[in-house]
């Protein structure tokens, strides 16, 4: 463990560098050489979009009208009831509660 915080020490300004680089090439090429709208539905691989890549408006056209009946999954039967079971021991009597007060005042 050492031995990689050494080397990344060493090395901290290149990769600052290399960071520099790779990002500002990647800026360039995607403002200044892709004019904007120029991807297209050939380019694009199915399944790749998702909704938050897309127009309000275009997710709101992909809303469509909810099916019917013959699309909505069919409830399974009851089952048969079944046998009830044996009665269980009874439990141990619990400690007597508090004595209550005898008197009643008005309802």
């Amino acid at each position: 463990m050492a031995e990689l915080a050494h080397h990344v020490r060493r090395n901290v300004v290149a990769y600052l560098a290399l960071l520099v680089a790779l990002s500002g090439t990647s800026y360039a090429a995607s403002t200044k050489l892709l004019p904007k709208n120029s991807v297209g539905s050939a380019q694009v691989i199915n399944g790749s979009l998702q909704k938050g890549d897309l127009s309000t408006r275009a997710v709101a056209a992909l809303r469509g009208a909810r099916g019917g009946r013959v699309f909505r999954a069919h409830k399974g039967h009851r089952g048969r009831k079944g046998q009830r079971g044996a009665q269980g021991t009874p439990g141990a009597l619990g400690p007597p509660g508090p004595p209550g007060n005898r008197e009643r005042g008005p309802i």
